[in-house]
């Protein structure tokens, strides 16, 4: 099933679609959240039942992509790196991991990650 096109609104003023809800793992409780982009998102959301911070559950997993290894081009690789932390925070992943080489394209997820306001993101 293919996801709706994300929305270039805020996430105040966007209208949140009835699948958009992160269930607590602690509880079970489902908790209506906005998945607005990876660089517009939330820092907390709480569970209405136990309180529980919904962003920093994890269930232990990390997600590796090779994002630099066929004919990538710069624009491509940054593309994909940002669709692999956009789907690690929409679900449950503990982190992400980039495999990319050396040269240019390393350079710049380097540098890109170093942007993003929490470290540990690679």
């Amino acid at each position: 099933m293919e996801k709706a096109p994300r929305l270039d609104i805020s996430p105040e003023v966007r209208p949140m679609p009835a699948n958009d809800v992160r269930k607590c793992l602690y509880c079970g409780m489902e908790t209506p959240i906005a998945f607005p982009e990876f660089r517009d998102r939330q820092t907390r959301c709480w569970c209405l039942k136990c309180d529980e911070d919904l962003l920093s559950q994890s269930d232990g997993s990390i997600i590796t992509r090779d994002i630099a290894h066929h004919q990538e081009t710069l624009h491509q690789a940054s593309v994909k790196m940002i669709e692999v932390l956009q789907q690690a925070w929409e679900g449950y992943a503990r982190g992400v991991r980039f495999i990319v080489g050396g040269g240019r394209i390393r350079e710049e997820v380097l540098s890109q990650c170093e942007y993003f306001p929490r470290p540990g993101l690679y």
